[in-house]
């Protein structure tokens, strides 16, 4: 299917589509393309909120400047009526790929700095156009908007320059305080380090074609736990600190077919002291060895500078190819949730800043 808004935008094209040869387990893409003139107007309503974020007082007042000023921009370069589509897409699973996207003149550093970068603002835009950002007390100092590039020696966290196995961020969090949707801007990719996708129903086929059916059924049942994410550990004994028996995929309404991710894959384990123990071991090891091992199942995207890809992360694992020794990959990644409605009936506020304490927030 495909449909276009250049007649009401000047400018600006939109197509929903699947690429060749993507199979029906695999998701819809929306790809937005700026023109030239569109992008440039882009880049100047960016220029004015990056100056006033960038005189504020600390680092993380800058980033909710940034925030505050990044939706009317949105709506003014987008549309509230692609923006609308935009956010349906993601809501029902699909990835966005936005191309035409205004790029920084500086060169990308892989110096840590506190000052809002280009990539952080123009994140800020995508992030804000189609959801709301947040961030964690305990994740980049509580930033909205992160910078990920290769870290030498690094072996955890998203600077590691080894590939990530395709994962969920955050799976240790009550689903509500999770991270809905990703959106992923490109600095750099000199690397050329895909990002790589694998759906519910790519990762049920995998299941089905190598391992019998009580195997798979063992995922629904809630005998898992997930410790803390690399991003949030400060030492080694974190690590002990888990969630509640849950289960790795899970139904919206506990009936039908598997609708979303609750496990990530690895810093997982089958709860103490299960009832067929064995079998639940045998079902988490089958479903990591899909998430490694079937490759022919991900759907693949490298991204390039003037590009960002956006996606329902609850609905796509996600994970990255490696980084050779000497090349570079800076993505600046903002967290996006529709609302806060659900979250704020389980803690009765949303913060001003809009970051939460995530330890808080561990479904124990």
């Amino acid at each position: 299917m495909s449909r276009t808004f250049s007649q009401s935008a000047p400018g600006l094209t939109a197509e929903f589509r699947r690429q060749a040869p993507s199979g029906p387990e695999q998701p819809y893409l929306l790809m937005i393309s700026l023109d030239a003139a569109r992008r440039e107007e882009l880049r100047a309503q960016l220029a004015p909120a990056i100056a006033r974020a960038r005189s504020s007082a600390s680092p993380l007042e800058a980033q909710f400047l940034a925030r505050e000023a990044a939706r009317p921009v949105a709506r003014d370069v987008f549309g509230d009526c692609l923006l609308a589509a935009a956010r349906e897409h993601l809501a029902g699973g699909g990835v966005i790929i936005w191309h035409g996207l205004p790029i920084c003149d500086a060169r990308a550093s892989d110096a840590e700095s506190d000052a809002l970068t280009f990539g952080q603002a123009l994140t800020a835009v995508i992030a804000q156009g189609t959801t709301q950002s947040f961030g964690y007390v305990q994740e980049d100092s509580g930033r909205h908007f992160q910078r990920l590039y290769p870290v030498a020696g690094l072996t955890h966290c998203g600077k590691t320059p080894d590939a990530l196995l395709p994962h969920l961020d955050n799976a240790m969090l009550v689903p509500a305080a999770q991270p809905e949707v990703i959106h992923l801007v490109c600095v750099n990719n000199d690397a050329q380090a895909a990002t790589n996708f694998l759906s519910v129903g790519a990762v049920l086929l995998g299941l089905r074609e190598g391992f019998e059916a009580r195997i798979v059924d063992r995922l629904f049942e809630p005998a898992y736990v997930t410790a803390l994410s690399n991003s949030f550990v400060a030492d080694a004994s974190a690590k002990a600190i888990t969630t509640r028996a849950r289960p790795i995929l899970y139904r919206r309404l506990g009936e039908g077919p598997a609708t979303r991710f609750l496990g990530k894959g690895y810093d997982m384990h089958v709860a103490p002291g299960m009832e067929n123990g064995v079998e639940y071991e045998q079902a988490l090891a089958a479903y990591q060895q899909v998430l490694k091992e079937r490759r022919d199942l991900a759907y693949s995207i490298t991204p390039l500078p003037g590009q960002a890809v956006s996606f329902h992360q609850q609905r796509l694992l996600h994970g990255r190819g490696p980084i050779a020794a000497g090349k570079h990959r800076e993505m600046v990644r903002s967290y996006g949730r529709f609302d806060f409605s659900e979250l704020m009936a389980r803690i009765g506020h949303v913060p001003a800043d809009y970051i939460f304490d995530g330890i808080q927030l561990v479904d124990r």
